[in-house]
């Protein structure tokens, strides 16, 4: 807060006083958040502690990783892990000190780029997804804090006062991925009236039916306290009419963290329902329900895995012939969400 000096005159007189004002135009709270996703080779942003600021509060969440795609005779994929959450209330700083940080981007879901159902005959196991037809899932991103006031401050390549780290894509894998871990500076600690630093979910595995039927996807997992995704039911089912068929299915998103009121508890998403038993079974298969989120923007979900396996094998005889067919589903995985930053402080 600034001060200004008034002197005031008596007209006609050497007589005058002065008035010290003290300037309230500056504002004494405020906040800034930041949700520009940090791409790799950018320079870190920053926001600088405004005059008259000596305590500010953060709450930073990485990004969530990637769902694993389903992959035909693999089985389906394992749901993406959620990213971390910190807060840190009451930090000590001085105006006109820096931070800098980086925002986690969210991980990329695993892609298939074959059609499905994808049909072989005569041999259950003869194809399996080569290298040039998928694309495995990716980590969230982190969110990570420097503060030039810290005494352990170095630069950007040097110790953080906060770390988020971004949650574990499932890669290609039918396991989840490992939720994201924090880590805070021992400045932070004892410069802070608190700090909460809480590791994200791991995202669901993916149903284990064997080697040819695990086709039920991971669901994402939740931010710190929020929920994980669902199962998505993706399994081929045989009507009492002889018809059947299925659709693609992804396990459903983890919930995530938003900036304001903390990393409140989200509820579990809804594993799929069952499928129909009509004659003719062309609906959709289920998808996994989303983890549950609170109030405002959702940062930091793991994504679903995608459901795939193998769902029929049909035999036909034509003569004395004998003809088998296999079909496999692929379904891709779903991203991740990103992370964020909120800086406030005053009432």
């Amino acid at each position: 807060m600034a001060t200004e000096t008034l002197t005031l005159t008596l007209d006609g007189t050497a007589i005058s006083t002065d008035v010290t004002i003290n300037d309230t135009s500056q504002s004494s709270s405020g906040e800034a958040v930041f949700s520009s996703v940090t791409q790799s080779g950018d320079s870190p942003q920053t926001w600088t502690v405004p005059t008259g600021i000596t305590s500010i509060s953060i709450q930073a969440i990485s990004g969530g990783g990637g769902g694993a795609p389903g992959r035909y005779s693999y089985g389906s994929g394992g749901g993406g892990g959620g990213g971390s959450y910190i807060s840190v209330i009451d930090l000590a700083v001085t105006p006109g000190e820096i931070f800098s940080f980086t925002i986690g981007k969210a991980g990329g879901g695993g892609t298939m780029s074959t059609n499905s159902p994808f049909e072989t005959i005569n041999s259950p196991q003869s194809y399996y997804p080569q290298g040039s037809h998928e694309t495995a899932s990716t980590n969230g991103g982190d969110t990570i804090i420097w503060y030039s006031g810290d005494p352990n401050y170095s630069g950007t390549s040097g110790p953080a006062i906060l770390s988020a780290f971004g949650g574990k894509g499932s890669g290609l894998s039918n396991t989840g991925g490992a939720g994201g871990l924090v880590s805070t500076s021992t400045w932070a600690n004892d410069n802070s009236t608190s700090i909460a630093a809480n590791a994200g979910k791991a995202g669901r595995n993916a149903e284990n039916r064997g080697s040819l039927y695990s086709v039920k996807a991971g669901g994402g997992g939740g931010t710190s306290n929020a929920g994980n995704g669902g199962m998505g039911n993706g399994e081929f089912h045989r009507s009492s009419g002889g018809y059947n068929y299925h659709k693609k299915a992804n396990g459903g998103n983890g919930g995530g963290s938003h900036l304001y009121g903390g990393a409140n508890t989200g509820s579990q998403g809804a594993d799929a329902p069952a499928l129909g038993t009509g004659p003719y079974n062309y609906l959709l298969a289920g998808s996994g329900g989303n983890g549950g989120t609170a109030t405002g923007s959702p940062y930091g979900g793991g994504g679903g895995g995608g459901a795939g396996g193998r769902i029929r094998a049909q035999t036909i005889i034509s003569g004395s012939y004998s003809y088998t067919y296999y079909w496999f589903l692929g379904q891709n995985g779903s991203n991740g969400t990103q992370g964020a930053i909120r800086i406030f402080y005053g009432s």
